[in-house]
């Protein structure tokens, strides 16, 4: 068991305590079981931006060049997010 610092008041608390006993704000475990639950479904994104890009191709290839242009944007960029999410190591 090791001590960590409150990231609220600063107070020294041990690294497996759920919440500060000084403030009551969460402990280092619970921090981090809220930062794993937040992350997402990086495949999901992924295949959501490949579908957004698919769009935006058929959409560019039917004469909306703008529309269509617009749509392989998002799709790249939430792809490239969604990769860089899902190789990024966790804390």
């Amino acid at each position: 068991m090791a001590l960590v610092y409150c990231s609220q008041c600063g107070q020294q608390i041990a690294d497996t305590a759920p919440t500060c006993p000084q403030c009551g704000a969460p402990g280092a475990t619970a921090a981090r079981q809220v930062a794993s639950k937040k992350k997402g479904n990086p495949t999901l994104q992924i295949a959501l931006a490949c579908l957004t890009f698919l769009i935006g191709l058929g959409t560019y290839n039917s004469g909306n060049k703008p529309q269509g242009m617009f749509f392989m944007l998002t799709g790249l960029i939430v792809g490239a997010y969604s990769i860089y999410q899902k190789n990024k190591p966790s804390l």
